[in-house]
């Protein structure tokens, strides 16, 4: 996980999970907590290319 916090108190997080399947699967589900997160903006979710590395994916940190 990389974690930045900006200066107005927004908090910008990368999380790379790598899943290893055995037998026949097409997908599965991640579930963010039972919380209320009305306060959360601007989610993005995305299949990353193999052996991508944390701190490398996305173009904010």
């Amino acid at each position: 996980m990389n974690a930045f916090i900006y200066p107005d108190g927004d908090l910008y997080v990368e999380e790379l999970y790598t899943y290893t399947f055995d037998g026949a699967f097409n997908g599965t589900t991640r579930i963010i907590g039972d919380d209320d997160f009305s306060g959360v903006e601007f989610f993005e979710g995305y299949e990353v290319a193999a052996h991508a590395e944390i701190g490398k994916i996305g173009s904010n940190t």
